[in-house]
């Protein structure tokens, strides 16, 4: 027997990749207020998408500072300047290395339709923040990575310091006790994926499983890689697990480190 291979609906990849390539910046930077903790102005990413997106790569990069707090939340927006909606709500920003060091990337399965206007918006502890984003918007066959969703939701956000929810994993191995994040689910979901930031001024070279669950059952589970630059790789793999949350669930989180944990905060986000 032979297998086709499936054929997509177009091959047209679409990034927001400057013109000279960089080493320090790529893509778009969306930069935070003046006032800690509040969302500065939309930097577009996209005047008009030329082909529906279904799902979209996003790298973000730049925000680890040494020995210093860098949390900070992201948006992601479509719609026209000023009559902005947000796709994806207060994505944990903060604690990322530059491109060299290994930035975030994440497969975010969304569909986006053609003629679309893309944007960000950030806000963080620090003033002014800044984080640059990098999109590659997939367009073909939307069956080829799974199940595509049209929203998202942010669970376990602490807007007023930018945060997540406060957890600490266990040491050495061992499981943290599982959490309630967030209020019970509204409406079903079909995609969870968690993301993470440090709670103490440093970071440590360990490594964290991190898990969601729902009745202390674990759903899914990532990697988390960090070490004494105070920034952290992950997570792997880099993209939400296609699980069904039905409404009225309760999500949780708990976590385990490969040596003495530390503080984090983090947040889960349920795709819709």
């Amino acid at each position: 027997m032979t297998l086709a291979t499936p054929r997509p609906v177009s091959g047209q990849v679409t990034s927001n990749l400057p013109a000279t390539p960089s080493t320090s910046t790529f893509g778009t930077r969306a930069t935070g207020s003046s006032t800690i903790n509040t969302k500065g102005s939309w930097s577009q990413v996209t005047a008009s998408l030329p082909h529906d997106a279904y799902g979209f790569w996003l790298t973000m990069a730049g925000t680890a500072t040494a020995a210093t707090s860098t949390d900070m939340l992201m948006d992601i927006g479509i719609g026209a300047g000023g009559s902005e909606v947000v796709l994806v709500p207060d994505l944990l920003a903060g604690w990322l290395g530059t491109p060299t060091q290994g930035p975030r990337t994440l497969f975010l399965p969304l569909f986006i339709p053609k003629g679309t206007r893309v944007a960000i918006r950030c806000q963080g502890v620090i003033a002014s923040d800044t984080v640059d984003c990098m999109f590659h918007f997939n367009s073909g066959n939307p069956s080829m990575r799974g199940n595509l969703f049209v929203g998202c939701d942010a669970f376990g956000i602490v807007s007023a310091s930018s945060a997540g929810l406060a957890h600490t994993p266990g040491s050495t191995g061992a499981e943290s006790s599982w959490a309630n994040i967030g209020s019970a689910t509204t409406k079903s979901y079909g995609a969870i994926l968690p993301l993470i930031q440090s709670s103490n001024t440093t970071t440590t070279a360990i490594a964290y499983h991190w898990e969601v669950g729902v009745g202390s059952v674990t759903l899914a589970e990532w990697y988390f890689m960090e070490n004494t630059g105070e920034y952290i790789n992950g997570p792997f793999p880099a993209e939400p697990a296609q699980v069904n949350i039905a409404s009225g669930a309760q999500l949780q989180v708990r976590a385990e480190g490969s040596g003495t944990a530390i503080a984090h905060d983090v947040a889960v986000y349920a795709f819709y």
